[in-house]
Protein backbone atom coordinates (compact mmCIF):
# COMPACT_ATOMS: atom_id res chain seq x y z
CA UNK A 1 0.00 0.00 0.00
CA UNK A 2 1.54 3.31 -0.89
CA UNK A 3 1.92 6.18 1.74
CA UNK A 4 -1.25 8.39 2.38
CA UNK A 5 -0.83 11.67 1.63
CA UNK A 6 -0.24 13.56 4.77
CA UNK A 7 2.23 10.31 5.52
CA UNK A 8 4.34 11.48 3.25
CA UNK A 9 3.96 15.54 3.97
CA UNK A 10 4.59 14.29 6.88
CA UNK A 11 8.25 12.75 5.93
CA UNK A 12 9.14 16.12 4.22
CA UNK A 13 8.73 17.82 7.50
CA UNK A 14 10.88 15.38 9.37
CA UNK A 15 14.21 17.67 8.93
CA UNK A 16 13.83 20.71 10.67
CA UNK A 17 16.55 23.45 9.66
CA UNK A 18 19.51 24.84 11.69
CA UNK A 19 16.42 28.04 11.77
CA UNK A 20 14.22 25.72 13.80
CA UNK A 21 16.89 25.23 16.45
CA UNK A 22 18.27 28.69 16.99
CA UNK A 23 14.68 30.01 17.50
CA UNK A 24 13.75 27.07 19.53
CA UNK A 25 16.79 28.16 21.51
CA UNK A 26 16.38 31.66 21.74
CA UNK A 27 12.32 31.46 22.97
CA UNK A 28 13.92 28.99 25.36
CA UNK A 29 16.62 31.37 26.71
CA UNK A 30 14.17 34.38 26.94
CA UNK A 31 11.92 32.73 29.19
CA UNK A 32 14.16 31.12 31.40
CA UNK A 33 16.11 34.26 31.60
CA UNK A 34 13.03 36.11 32.64
CA UNK A 35 11.84 33.34 34.72
CA UNK A 36 15.69 33.39 36.77
CA UNK A 37 15.07 36.84 37.51
CA UNK A 38 11.40 36.36 39.22
CA UNK A 39 12.90 33.20 41.14
CA UNK A 40 15.85 35.09 42.87
CA UNK A 41 13.39 36.53 44.90
CA UNK A 42 12.08 33.50 46.13
CA UNK A 43 15.77 32.19 46.73
CA UNK A 44 17.06 35.07 49.12
CA UNK A 45 13.96 35.24 50.97
CA UNK A 46 15.92 33.58 54.28
CA UNK A 47 18.10 36.37 54.29
CA UNK A 48 15.84 39.03 53.40
CA UNK A 49 14.28 38.11 56.58
CA UNK A 50 17.05 37.43 58.47
CA UNK A 51 18.54 41.63 57.22
CA UNK A 52 15.18 42.85 57.67
CA UNK A 53 14.08 41.73 61.35
CA UNK A 54 17.76 41.54 62.72
CA UNK A 55 18.10 44.07 65.97
CA UNK A 56 19.73 47.77 64.95
CA UNK A 57 23.18 48.05 65.79
CA UNK A 58 24.82 51.42 66.53
CA UNK A 59 27.98 50.61 65.76
CA UNK A 60 27.11 49.87 61.99
CA UNK A 61 23.63 51.68 61.79
CA UNK A 62 21.92 54.17 63.97
CA UNK A 63 18.73 53.05 65.53
CA UNK A 64 16.70 55.73 64.33
CA UNK A 65 18.18 55.46 60.92
CA UNK A 66 17.54 51.96 61.03
CA UNK A 67 13.87 51.75 61.93
CA UNK A 68 13.22 54.94 59.78
CA UNK A 69 13.92 52.77 56.66
CA UNK A 70 10.78 50.95 57.67
CA UNK A 71 12.47 47.26 58.76
CA UNK A 72 10.11 44.95 60.16
CA UNK A 73 10.34 44.35 63.96
CA UNK A 74 9.69 40.12 63.58
CA UNK A 75 9.80 37.62 60.84
CA UNK A 76 5.91 37.38 61.03
CA UNK A 77 5.58 41.17 59.14
CA UNK A 78 8.47 40.60 57.19
CA UNK A 79 7.06 37.05 55.45
CA UNK A 80 3.85 39.20 55.31
CA UNK A 81 5.63 41.59 53.62
CA UNK A 82 7.17 38.95 51.10
CA UNK A 83 3.56 37.71 50.90
CA UNK A 84 2.15 41.06 49.49
CA UNK A 85 4.99 41.20 47.16
CA UNK A 86 4.66 38.18 45.91
CA UNK A 87 0.73 38.87 44.69
CA UNK A 88 1.11 41.65 43.89
CA UNK A 89 3.67 40.74 41.23
CA UNK A 90 1.09 37.63 39.76
CA UNK A 91 -1.78 39.84 40.21
CA UNK A 92 0.05 42.02 37.77
CA UNK A 93 1.42 39.49 36.12
CA UNK A 94 -2.24 37.83 35.25
CA UNK A 95 -4.09 41.03 34.33
CA UNK A 96 -0.93 41.61 31.58
CA UNK A 97 -1.83 38.03 30.10
CA UNK A 98 -5.31 38.81 29.62
CA UNK A 99 -4.44 42.86 28.22
CA UNK A 100 -1.16 41.78 26.50
CA UNK A 101 -2.49 38.75 24.89
CA UNK A 102 -4.97 39.75 22.54
CA UNK A 103 -2.78 42.51 21.42
CA UNK A 104 -0.24 40.10 20.61
CA UNK A 105 -3.00 38.56 18.34
CA UNK A 106 -3.91 41.50 16.51
CA UNK A 107 -0.14 42.37 16.21
CA UNK A 108 1.09 39.09 14.49
CA UNK A 109 4.37 41.16 12.86
CA UNK A 110 5.11 43.04 15.86
CA UNK A 111 5.33 39.95 18.45
CA UNK A 112 9.31 40.19 18.14
CA UNK A 113 9.46 43.70 19.55
CA UNK A 114 6.72 43.05 21.72
CA UNK A 115 8.85 40.46 23.36
CA UNK A 116 12.09 42.66 23.41
CA UNK A 117 10.16 45.52 25.22
CA UNK A 118 8.81 43.09 27.54
CA UNK A 119 12.68 41.51 28.41
CA UNK A 120 14.37 45.53 28.50
CA UNK A 121 11.67 46.60 30.85
CA UNK A 122 12.18 43.47 33.12
CA UNK A 123 15.96 44.55 32.63
CA UNK A 124 15.20 48.02 34.74
CA UNK A 125 12.95 47.51 37.05
CA UNK A 126 15.19 44.39 38.25
CA UNK A 127 17.50 46.97 38.80
CA UNK A 128 15.06 49.32 40.35
CA UNK A 129 13.88 47.01 42.49
CA UNK A 130 16.63 44.27 43.62
CA UNK A 131 20.41 46.33 43.28
CA UNK A 132 19.74 49.73 43.86
CA UNK A 133 18.20 49.93 47.12
CA UNK A 134 20.32 47.81 48.62
CA UNK A 135 23.47 49.76 47.29
CA UNK A 136 22.26 53.05 48.18
CA UNK A 137 20.48 51.71 51.77
CA UNK A 138 17.53 52.78 51.02
CA UNK A 139 14.22 51.01 52.24
CA UNK A 140 10.56 51.67 51.29
CA UNK A 141 7.81 49.46 51.34
CA UNK A 142 5.60 51.45 48.74
CA UNK A 143 8.32 51.40 46.54
CA UNK A 144 9.16 48.01 46.83
CA UNK A 145 5.69 46.50 45.94
CA UNK A 146 4.94 49.03 43.11
CA UNK A 147 8.36 47.99 41.71
CA UNK A 148 7.93 44.84 41.67
CA UNK A 149 4.16 44.52 40.72
CA UNK A 150 4.95 46.64 37.49
CA UNK A 151 8.02 44.28 37.22
CA UNK A 152 5.17 41.32 37.23
CA UNK A 153 3.14 43.28 34.66
CA UNK A 154 6.51 43.89 32.35
CA UNK A 155 7.31 39.92 32.44
CA UNK A 156 3.43 38.47 31.68
CA UNK A 157 3.54 39.17 27.86
CA UNK A 158 6.92 36.85 27.32
CA UNK A 159 5.42 33.47 27.76
CA UNK A 160 2.49 34.05 25.28
CA UNK A 161 4.53 35.82 23.01
CA UNK A 162 7.81 33.12 22.89
CA UNK A 163 4.94 30.39 22.72
CA UNK A 164 3.15 31.78 19.63
CA UNK A 165 6.37 32.29 17.65
CA UNK A 166 7.42 28.60 18.62
CA UNK A 167 4.45 27.35 17.57
CA UNK A 168 4.90 28.66 13.81
CA UNK A 169 7.80 26.97 13.98
CA UNK A 170 6.80 23.49 14.47
CA UNK A 171 3.89 21.39 13.62
CA UNK A 172 0.90 19.73 15.42
CA UNK A 173 2.03 16.31 14.88
CA UNK A 174 5.80 16.79 16.99
CA UNK A 175 4.28 19.67 19.31
CA UNK A 176 4.06 17.35 22.37
CA UNK A 177 7.73 16.48 22.13
CA UNK A 178 8.92 19.67 21.44
CA UNK A 179 6.49 21.47 23.74
CA UNK A 180 7.38 18.62 26.27
CA UNK A 181 11.00 19.92 26.20
CA UNK A 182 10.25 23.94 25.86
CA UNK A 183 8.31 23.60 28.93
CA UNK A 184 10.87 22.92 30.79
CA UNK A 185 12.57 26.21 30.36
CA UNK A 186 10.50 27.51 33.93
CA UNK A 187 12.78 24.96 35.71
CA UNK A 188 15.93 26.15 33.65
CA UNK A 189 15.33 29.38 34.53
CA UNK A 190 14.84 28.75 38.34
CA UNK A 191 18.34 26.34 38.20
CA UNK A 192 19.90 28.89 36.71
CA UNK A 193 18.93 30.97 39.42
CA UNK A 194 19.71 28.45 42.24
CA UNK A 195 23.47 28.63 40.58
CA UNK A 196 23.72 32.47 40.30
CA UNK A 197 22.36 32.83 43.84
CA UNK A 198 24.92 30.12 45.60
CA UNK A 199 27.72 31.75 44.19
CA UNK A 200 26.60 35.58 44.70
CA UNK A 201 24.54 35.12 47.48
CA UNK A 202 27.80 35.39 49.78
CA UNK A 203 28.05 38.85 48.54
CA UNK A 204 24.91 40.36 49.47
CA UNK A 205 21.38 39.55 48.13
CA UNK A 206 21.42 42.03 45.66
CA UNK A 207 24.52 40.96 43.80
CA UNK A 208 22.10 38.04 43.34
CA UNK A 209 19.36 39.96 41.73
CA UNK A 210 22.49 41.97 39.77
CA UNK A 211 23.90 38.74 38.24
CA UNK A 212 20.30 36.90 36.94
CA UNK A 213 19.58 40.31 35.53
CA UNK A 214 23.01 40.43 33.22
CA UNK A 215 21.71 36.69 32.12
CA UNK A 216 18.57 38.88 31.21
CA UNK A 217 20.02 41.39 29.19
CA UNK A 218 22.55 38.96 27.82
CA UNK A 219 19.22 36.87 26.57
CA UNK A 220 17.54 40.28 25.24
CA UNK A 221 20.69 41.33 22.98
CA UNK A 222 20.18 37.95 21.68
CA UNK A 223 16.84 38.07 21.18
CA UNK A 224 17.02 41.52 18.98
CA UNK A 225 20.02 39.53 16.84
CA UNK A 226 19.19 36.44 16.27
CA UNK A 227 15.19 35.47 16.82
CA UNK A 228 12.94 35.46 13.31
CA UNK A 229 9.36 35.13 14.09
CA UNK A 230 8.49 33.07 11.18
CA UNK A 231 9.90 30.38 8.47
CA UNK A 232 8.00 32.72 5.46
CA UNK A 233 10.55 35.33 6.70
CA UNK A 234 13.69 33.50 6.10
CA UNK A 235 12.06 31.91 2.70
CA UNK A 236 10.79 28.61 4.56
CA UNK A 237 7.53 26.48 3.67
CA UNK A 238 5.22 27.37 6.84
CA UNK A 239 4.18 24.76 9.14
CA UNK A 240 1.16 22.61 8.39
CA UNK A 241 -1.22 21.42 11.30
CA UNK A 242 -1.86 18.07 11.25
CA UNK A 243 -1.13 14.89 14.43
CA UNK A 244 -0.11 11.61 14.07
CA UNK A 245 -3.86 10.47 14.38
CA UNK A 246 -5.05 13.06 11.21
CA UNK A 247 -2.18 10.59 9.09
CA UNK A 248 -3.37 7.83 10.20
CA UNK A 249 -6.96 8.49 9.49
CA UNK A 250 -6.42 10.06 5.78
CA UNK A 251 -4.40 6.82 5.45
CA UNK A 252 -6.88 4.65 6.00
CA UNK A 253 -9.27 7.03 3.84
CA UNK A 254 -6.52 6.76 0.89
CA UNK A 255 -6.33 3.41 0.98
CA UNK A 256 -9.53 3.16 -0.61
CA UNK A 257 -8.81 5.99 -3.23
CA UNK A 258 -6.34 5.08 -6.84
CA UNK A 259 -3.43 6.62 -5.69
CA UNK A 260 -1.84 9.04 -8.56
CA UNK A 261 1.75 9.55 -9.29
CA UNK A 262 3.73 10.28 -6.64
CA UNK A 263 5.92 13.59 -7.79
CA UNK A 264 2.74 15.18 -9.11
CA UNK A 265 1.33 14.48 -5.86
CA UNK A 266 4.54 16.17 -3.66
CA UNK A 267 4.45 18.84 -6.07
CA UNK A 268 0.75 19.68 -5.38
CA UNK A 269 1.40 19.27 -1.40
CA UNK A 270 4.33 21.87 -1.62
CA UNK A 271 1.76 24.16 -3.58
CA UNK A 272 -0.54 23.75 -1.49
CA UNK A 273 1.51 24.82 1.82
CA UNK A 274 3.15 27.40 0.34
CA UNK A 275 0.24 28.74 -1.59
CA UNK A 276 1.87 29.26 -4.99
CA UNK A 277 0.81 28.77 -8.63
CA UNK A 278 0.22 25.33 -9.24
CA UNK A 279 2.83 23.42 -11.24
CA UNK A 280 -0.19 21.77 -12.76
CA UNK A 281 -1.78 24.52 -14.26
CA UNK A 282 -4.47 24.73 -12.50
CA UNK A 283 -4.18 28.48 -11.15
CA UNK A 284 -2.68 29.40 -7.87
CA UNK A 285 -4.43 29.75 -3.74
CA UNK A 286 -3.29 32.90 -2.00
CA UNK A 287 -3.12 33.15 1.27
CA UNK A 288 -5.99 35.23 1.31
CA UNK A 289 -7.71 34.16 4.40
CA UNK A 290 -10.56 32.98 2.22
CA UNK A 291 -9.01 29.77 1.35
CA UNK A 292 -7.74 26.32 2.28
CA UNK A 293 -5.05 24.41 -0.20
CA UNK A 294 -7.30 21.63 -1.11
CA UNK A 295 -6.30 18.34 -3.39
CA UNK A 296 -9.60 17.33 -4.13
CA UNK A 297 -7.26 14.17 -6.59
CA UNK A 298 -6.45 12.45 -2.66
CA UNK A 299 -9.61 13.28 -0.76
CA UNK A 300 -7.99 15.77 1.80
CA UNK A 301 -7.36 18.71 2.88
CA UNK A 302 -4.46 20.80 4.08
CA UNK A 303 -4.84 24.35 6.10
CA UNK A 304 -1.95 26.16 7.20
CA UNK A 305 -1.63 28.63 9.62
CA UNK A 306 -1.15 31.31 6.98
CA UNK A 307 -5.18 30.95 6.49
CA UNK A 308 -5.89 31.29 10.07
CA UNK A 309 -6.06 35.58 10.06
CA UNK A 310 -8.96 35.95 12.72
CA UNK A 311 -7.93 35.43 16.49
CA UNK A 312 -10.15 33.11 18.71
CA UNK A 313 -12.12 35.28 21.14
CA UNK A 314 -12.17 34.28 25.25
CA UNK A 315 -16.18 33.22 24.80
CA UNK A 316 -15.23 31.07 21.73
CA UNK A 317 -12.35 29.46 23.25
CA UNK A 318 -14.16 28.25 26.34
CA UNK A 319 -16.65 26.77 24.71
CA UNK A 320 -14.55 24.37 23.10
CA UNK A 321 -15.42 20.57 25.04
CA UNK A 322 -12.68 20.51 28.16
CA UNK A 323 -11.34 23.59 28.24
CA UNK A 324 -13.13 24.75 31.74
CA UNK A 325 -12.44 21.59 32.86
CA UNK A 326 -8.68 21.95 32.18
CA UNK A 327 -8.76 25.64 33.39
CA UNK A 328 -10.04 24.43 36.50
CA UNK A 329 -7.61 21.67 37.15
CA UNK A 330 -4.37 23.70 36.06
CA UNK A 331 -5.56 26.32 38.57
CA UNK A 332 -5.16 23.45 41.83
CA UNK A 333 -1.87 22.39 39.63
CA UNK A 334 -0.69 25.83 39.57
CA UNK A 335 -1.59 27.19 43.42
CA UNK A 336 0.93 24.05 44.15
CA UNK A 337 3.58 24.81 41.62
CA UNK A 338 3.61 28.80 42.68
CA UNK A 339 3.45 27.71 46.01
CA UNK A 340 6.22 25.54 45.82
CA UNK A 341 8.16 28.02 43.39
CA UNK A 342 8.34 30.89 45.78
CA UNK A 343 9.03 29.58 49.49
CA UNK A 344 10.47 26.19 49.12
CA UNK A 345 13.99 27.85 50.08
CA UNK A 346 12.27 29.81 52.70
CA UNK A 347 10.48 26.75 54.00
CA UNK A 348 13.30 24.61 54.16
CA UNK A 349 15.22 26.64 56.25
CA UNK A 350 12.69 27.02 58.69
CA UNK A 351 11.38 23.17 59.33
CA UNK A 352 14.80 21.87 58.54
CA UNK A 353 17.03 24.25 60.21
CA UNK A 354 19.31 24.91 57.45
CA UNK A 355 20.93 28.04 55.99
CA UNK A 356 20.13 29.36 52.95
CA UNK A 357 22.63 28.08 50.41
CA UNK A 358 21.82 24.68 51.69
CA UNK A 359 18.15 25.45 51.00
CA UNK A 360 18.68 26.64 47.47
CA UNK A 361 20.67 23.17 46.83
CA UNK A 362 17.91 21.38 47.78
CA UNK A 363 14.88 23.44 46.24
CA UNK A 364 16.64 22.25 42.77
CA UNK A 365 15.62 18.85 42.85
CA UNK A 366 12.05 20.40 42.50
CA UNK A 367 12.89 21.76 39.07
CA UNK A 368 14.79 18.75 38.03
CA UNK A 369 12.13 16.53 38.59
CA UNK A 370 10.24 19.20 36.25
CA UNK A 371 12.62 18.48 33.40
CA UNK A 372 12.42 15.27 33.43
CA UNK A 373 8.64 15.01 33.78
CA UNK A 374 8.31 17.68 30.87
CA UNK A 375 10.35 15.92 28.84
CA UNK A 376 8.84 12.34 29.48
CA UNK A 377 5.39 13.81 29.15
CA UNK A 378 5.91 15.33 25.68
CA UNK A 379 6.99 11.77 24.46
CA UNK A 380 4.14 10.47 25.41
CA UNK A 381 1.67 12.48 25.08
CA UNK A 382 2.83 12.46 21.13
CA UNK A 383 1.91 8.43 21.05
CA UNK A 384 -1.25 8.47 23.35
CA UNK A 385 -4.71 9.28 22.30
CA UNK A 386 -6.21 9.46 26.20
CA UNK A 387 -3.96 12.76 27.33
CA UNK A 388 -6.62 13.76 29.73
CA UNK A 389 -6.12 9.89 31.33
CA UNK A 390 -2.07 10.60 31.62
CA UNK A 391 -2.53 14.57 33.23
CA UNK A 392 -5.02 12.99 35.78
CA UNK A 393 -2.87 10.30 36.82
CA UNK A 394 0.50 12.91 37.54
CA UNK A 395 -2.06 15.07 39.39
CA UNK A 396 -2.94 12.60 41.50
CA UNK A 397 0.36 11.35 41.87
CA UNK A 398 1.61 14.59 42.79
CA UNK A 399 -1.10 15.74 45.83
CA UNK A 400 -0.09 12.11 47.19
CA UNK A 401 3.58 12.72 46.98
CA UNK A 402 3.55 16.53 48.24
CA UNK A 403 1.50 14.54 51.63
CA UNK A 404 4.13 12.63 51.85
CA UNK A 405 6.67 15.40 51.68
CA UNK A 406 4.63 17.82 54.52
CA UNK A 407 4.19 14.55 57.05
CA UNK A 408 7.06 12.21 56.87
CA UNK A 409 9.81 13.82 55.00
CA UNK A 410 12.79 13.59 57.88
CA UNK A 411 16.55 13.12 56.51
CA UNK A 412 18.06 15.16 53.99
CA UNK A 413 17.50 12.28 51.27
CA UNK A 414 13.96 11.78 51.36
CA UNK A 415 13.45 15.45 50.94
CA UNK A 416 15.74 15.05 48.11
CA UNK A 417 13.74 12.04 46.46
CA UNK A 418 10.34 13.41 47.37
CA UNK A 419 10.69 17.17 46.10
CA UNK A 420 12.10 15.76 42.92
CA UNK A 421 8.94 13.02 42.62
CA UNK A 422 7.02 15.90 42.82
CA UNK A 423 8.12 17.74 40.21
CA UNK A 424 8.02 15.34 38.37
CA UNK A 425 4.49 14.28 38.32
CA UNK A 426 3.51 18.37 38.04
Amino acid sequence: MQDSPLRIYSQLQTKLSAHHWINFSLTFFSVAAVTSVWKTLANVKPSLVEEWTQLPQDNIRPSSTWYSYGYFYGSDSANLFLGGLDSSFLFLNTLGLFLIGPLGDKLKSYRKWMLVAAMASSVVFTCLFGTLPDQLSFFNPVYMVCLWAINGLAQSPVIPLTMAMQANWFGKHRRGMVFGIWSTNLSVGNIMSNLMCLWSLQYGYSYCFTVNNFILATALIWVISGLTQTPEQLGLDPVVEFDQKDIEENEEQHSSHADPDRENLLDNLLFINGGASSPSGGGSLAASGEHSGIYSGTGFAIQTQAWRKRAIKLKEAWEFPGVGEFTLAYTAVKVVIYSLNLWLPYYITQIYDTSNLIAIRYAAFFDLGSIAGGICLGLIVDRLHYKSLLLSTGIITSAFVCFIFCKFAESQFVVAVLLTLIGKSD
